[in-house]
This record gives structure tokens, sequence and C-alpha cells, in this order.
């Protein structure tokens, strides 16, 4: 029996593979339009290549739920995953002003490096142009493989929506999370529940585990159970997220801790810590929102906050709750593969305790 970090290290390096071939092939064909058409392919690669494609990975899983094996369908259909994924971030980390991604210059600054090189005029402004166009290309290229994945027309009609209608999602996610940031009033905390569910969540799992099931040839039920599933494990990842934001490393997560704040983000950590706050100790946490730089000092400020207001302890009882709705939601994945219906079992379970 394969284990749950085995099965995903198999995911992506199957993945990995297909995506290598297809976007070689296509960097030919696109550098027959201009030449950053072939550039833009080899970067693509580049990018995936340093993400952990667990997006990828889970439609396999998905896929194995139902028909008990892993086949070269649920790779392409991964690899679809990947590239939404890799256009999300690159769209992301601009609207953020976000320098970094996993560690590295994000996509936008590798592009403007290149144009200080070629001196050319307002180069920031053209790499951030630039990094749309290769998220928007990246979005095509993930259709382009969707819609060449063997399965009956009518699964791929399916697939075709339920991709089209999460993108839409994660979109509208997105802005509801730029709007929270500029306004005054913060959000509720029912409302950054709903944004963690769209903008992370359904995406992030539901889409995948969904998108997968279809080709395993899984019941309407059967999808609604994932549906459900994929809300609760997105709303434990993002909290996870926020977590690792404010207590993390940069080395392990990528960017400086405390980005979240230089960016007024409003997370369920922010929303609770406010509303448990009054006088100076408000104002200096409403002051740290979006605020050009966050001390080290300042971290250890809301660190110390969070912690003696109760608003840590309080978070990690939401996450203990919904996990074991999770547990809940795949014991009643009865007519699952057992071997696969463990691999997601151990997956939820890492998810809740991941520190990375």
């Amino acid at each position: 029996m394969t284990g749950m970090k085995e099965f995903f290290a198999l995911r992506r390096n199957a993945i990995y593979e297909y995506l290598e071939g297809f976007l070689h092939h296509r960097a030919g064909e696109l550098a027959g339009i201009n030449p950053m058409g072939s550039a833009a392919a080899e970067r693509l690669l580049e990018y995936s290549r340093e993400g952990k494609m667990i997006r990828g990975g889970l439609a396999g899983l998905g896929q194995g739920l139902f028909s008990g094996n892993v086949d070269a369908e649920a790779d392409k259909l991964g690899a679809v995953m990947e590239l939404f994924q890799s256009a999300l971030l690159i769209h992301d980390d601009i609207m953020d002003r976000d320098l970094l991604r996993r560690g590295k210059p994000a996509m936008h600054v590798q592009f403007a490096g290149d144009l200080r090189k070629e001196r050319a005029v307002d180069a920031e402004r053209t790499g951030e142009s630039l990094g749309i166009c290769v998220g928007d290309i990246a979005f095509f290229l993930g259709y382009e493989i969707l819609s060449s994945i063997r399965v009956s027309p009518e699964v791929l009609g399916k697939l075709m929506r339920l991709c089209s209608r999460e993108m839409t999602g994660v979109g509208l996610g997105q802005m509801q999370d730029i709007r929270a940031g500029v306004l005054p009033q913060p959000p509720s905390e029912k409302e950054v529940l709903s944004l963690y569910v769209h903008k992370t969540g359904r995406y992030t799992f539901s889409l995948p585990l969904m998108a997968g099931a279809l080709v395993g040839g899984a019941d309407e039920r059967s999808l609604e159970t994932l549906s459900r599933l994929g809300e609760l494990l997105g709303v434990i990842f993002q909290v996870r997220d926020d977590e690792l934001g404010l207590f993390g490393k940069q080395q392990e997560i990528g960017k400086p801790v405390g980005t979240d704040l230089n960016e007024g983000k409003q997370t369920i950590f922010y929303v609770k810590l406010l509303s448990r706050l009054a006088g100076p100790e408000k104002e200096r946490i409403t002051r740290l929102a979006g605020a050009s730089e966050v001390s080290p000092e300042d971290i250890r400020f809301v660190q110390e906050k969070l912690d003696r207001t109760g608003v840590l302890e309080e978070v990690e009882s939401l996450c203990q709750e919904y996990q074991s709705r999770i547990e809940d939601e795949i014991g009643g994945l009865d007519s699952a593969y057992g071997e696969f219906r463990e691999i997601l079992s151990s997956f939820a379970e890492y998810n809740f305790n991941r520190k990375i």
C-alpha cells in the first residue's frame, strides 16, 4: 500500500514529466508568434517545478478514490490544476505587490529585472504587465490540456463547467479580499471564513478532488461530499497559512514574516484580535494593517496579543471542529476504494498539523 507522502511524490513526478513535455512542445510553437512565446513557456515550467503540486496530486487522488487507480488522464488533469495555480499566484503577487514567491523573485520581478538590463523605460510597471500576460497564458494552456483529456463528451463538459465555475469563484474571492483590505471597517468573522472557502478551499481542494472524481466515475452524491470536504480542508489550510505568516520563518514560508500585515490582509487572526483590543493597543494593530514597514518588535507585539487574548486558542478550537467534520465526510465516502480513502485521511491529518 502506498503511503500519503509516496503517493504525492509519485504524482508530482508524473505531472511534472507531462508538463515538461507539453510546455517544451508548445514553446517551439509559441516562438513562431514571437520570441516571448518560448520564454513564457519555459518560465511557467520553472515556476511549476518550484511548487509542491498538491492540487495536481489531489486530482489523481480524486480519480483513485472511485476507479481504484490513477492513470495518465489524471496526470493531465493534475497539470491543468498546476497551470491554474501558477496563473493565480502570478496575478496574486502583482496585486499584493509581493516581490518573492517560494523564496525567489516573483514572475513580474523577473521580467522587470530583464527589462532593466535592456535599459527599458518603466521596467517595474512593464514587468507587471508581462507577468499578467504570462498568467493569462497559463490559464489558456490549462484549458488546452483540459480539452484533450480522454473521457466521454458528457464528462468533459462537466469538467469544463466545473473548472470555469471554480475559477470564477476564485476571482470573486480575490475581489472581496482586495476590497476588504482598503475599507476602514473590518469584515465580520463570517465574511472572513466565507472568503477562505471561495478564495482557497474550493479551488485548492474541492476542484481537484471533484475533477479527478469525475474522471474516476464518481456519482453525484460523492461529488457533493468532496465539495463540502474541500471547503473544510480549505479553511484549515488558510488558517495555517495565516498562522505561518505570523509565527513562521522566512526561509520556510518563502516570504518575510508579517507580509500579511503589510498587505492589510483581513485574516481570522486579525479580525478576532481587533475585536478584543481597545485604546492604544487597538490603534497600534489598526496602524500595522497596510503599513509600509512592520518591524520585528511589531511582530512580537501581535504574537503576544494573539496569545494573551485567547485568539490563538479560539482559532485552534475552530480548526479542531472543522477537522472533526472532515473525518465525518471522509467516513461517508462509502463507495470509495479503501487504499485511496486512507491516503485522503492521512492528507487531511497532514493539512491539520502542517508547519510549512
